[in-house]
């Protein structure tokens, strides 16, 4: 469900950007980004492929389909961020004598 998530966020940035894509294409084409992160090349493979994909299909957005991506990463590291501070500040992680962890703590937090 969450990669499903994930996918429904990216076709809500595309839309945003005025390039016409169908629900079900943007589906297919995160799923195809999705398998080339898991493949050697990483998650930037992955970016890649949604990246040409889109614009394969749509190439008067080339510009649009790549910042579609870019934002997309973005704003998922923000979300990753927030869930971290959250567990931190949940757990007490701040609080602990370690001076390693307690720099990372105060790194992550906003």
């Amino acid at each position: 469900m969450a990669v499903l998530l994930t996918f429904v966020r990216w076709w809500y940035l595309v839309r945003a950007l005025d390039v016409p894509c169908r629900f079900a294409d943007a589906i297919r084409i995160s799923f195809w980004g999705y398998l080339f992160n898991l493949a050697p090349l990483g998650i930037v493979g992955g970016d890649v492929v949604k990246a040409v994909m889109l614009d394969h299909e749509h190439p008067r957005h080339r510009a649009k389909a790549v910042a579609s991506v870019l934002v997309d990463r973005v704003i998922g590291l923000y979300v990753l961020f927030v869930v971290a501070s959250v567990a931190i500040l949940l757990t007490g992680f701040w609080r602990m004598d370690v001076p390693d962890i307690f720099k990372i703590c105060m790194v992550t937090l906003p």
